[in-house]
């Protein structure tokens, strides 16, 4: 069956997968807000932190790729965690124009306690999901966005 458009009258919107994709998300957020609120964390952080490993270093322009979110307010979320001790920056040698971004000592017991706490938040979502359900629901995902992605280079041409 195909989906009725928004704008017909026997458009169901309990039926349509944005709502629920959305519904998830937020209440993910949410939990994850909470939890790592007690920490001293908040989920921009955890998603940088999330980027970062070891002595791994990214670019702010490539955290922002990765957090889905703006270059400018990927730059003020870095400057802030900067400011807390988790990260520290450099200009890329290679490329002066370029800030590379890598955790601190700090920011890696840090990550540790956000990976934890995002587990936990999955963990509640998933408790009676098997990993087959999980992995189809993956793979949907990743084609959704593959329809979306070539969706975007068909306007770019």
């Amino acid at each position: 069956m195909r989906f009725r458009e928004p704008t017909d009258a026997a458009f169901e919107l309990h039926r349509w997968p944005f709502f629920w994709i959305t519904r998830a998300n937020d209440r993910y957020l949410r939990m994850l807000e909470r939890h790592l609120k007690q920490h001293g964390l908040d989920v921009p952080s955890w998603r940088v932190l999330g980027q970062l490993h070891g002595d791994l270093s990214k670019s702010v322009g490539d955290l922002a790729d990765e957090a889905i979110i703006k270059r400018s307010t990927m730059a003020r979320i870095v400057h802030r965690m900067e400011d807390e001790g988790l990260v520290r920056t450099r200009a890329r040698p290679t490329d002066r124009r370029v800030t590379e971004v890598r955790l601190t000592a700090l920011g890696r017991k840090q990550r540790i306690v956000a990976q934890r706490q995002a587990f936990h938040a999955f963990a509640r979502a998933f408790r009676d999901v098997s990993e087959g359900e999980i992995n189809r629901l993956n793979e949907t995902l990743r084609k959704v966005i593959a329809n979306f992605e070539s969706e975007d280079e068909t306007t770019r041409t």
